[in-house]
């Protein structure tokens, strides 16, 4: 008995071809980028906690708003931003929040008060919170196998990862020669480079259609 070759094999719409290789490489490298420049963002005011005091004068609980400030939107958004990406294509959101994290970054880079680096990080956690979901299910989407996608999000997940582990490192040496500020420019730069290889290289996932904006309720749409 013949094994059913169609039944292996991925199938797609009428309307949408199968990814290409390059399309996968280019998609895999934009989500991977993307997530650790959001990470970065996202861990980078706990390492120059100590120079933020120096700078602003700032006291306590004006240190924790910072860190504060880029997680509320990513909370209260995450659910949002996930539909608006199966609407709009994950894409879209990868290449919006890199371009929302890059102006939140510079934001920071210039900041004369410990209240603009509260507006900044909140800018950066706005666009984080795009990217991270919509960052992971662009990886997902140009899955064509079970194995691929393993593949692709340990890949996903490594990136975060380094970002976490780079931003120390980053805030630490450049904060090392008086220059904390600079960390911020590099995490925008980083974000413009995140933008540009999403716009260009990666392949959007498909869109569906009938779903609404949570506009940040939690609560289920559904009843049991």
């Amino acid at each position: 008995m013949h094994p059913d070759i169609n039944a292996a094999s991925p199938t797609y719409p009428p309307s949408r071809t199968p990814p290409t290789r390059s399309s996968v490489r280019g998609t895999l490298v934009a989500a991977s980028l993307a997530v650790m420049v959001a990470q970065i963002a996202n861990a980078l005011p706990g390492a120059l906690n100590g120079v933020f005091q120096e700078t602003f004068g700032t006291v306590g609980s004006q240190l924790t708003w910072i860190t504060a400030a880029f997680m509320i939107p990513v909370v209260v958004f995450e659910l949002t931003f996930g539909v608006l990406g199966d609407k709009y294509g994950h894409r879209s959101l990868v290449v919006g929040g890199a371009g929302v994290v890059m102006i939140g970054s510079l934001v920071c880079a210039v900041s004369p008060t410990v209240e603009w680096m509260w507006v900044g990080s909140a800018i950066n956690g706005l666009g984080a919170g795009a990217v991270f979901p919509a960052s992971l299910a662009l990886v997902a989407s140009v899955a064509e196998t079970s194995r691929e996608r393993i593949r692709g999000i340990a890949m996903w997940a490594g990136f975060l990862s380094a970002g976490s582990a780079a931003s120390p490192l980053l805030g630490g040496i450049l904060a090392g020669f008086g220059w904390w500020r600079a960390a911020y420019v590099v995490v925008a730069a980083s974000g413009l480079t995140a933008l540009a290889v999403a716009l260009w290289k990666s392949r959007d996932s498909e869109r569906q259609q009938g779903r609404r904006p949570d506009c940040g309720d939690r609560s289920p749409s559904h009843s049991a």
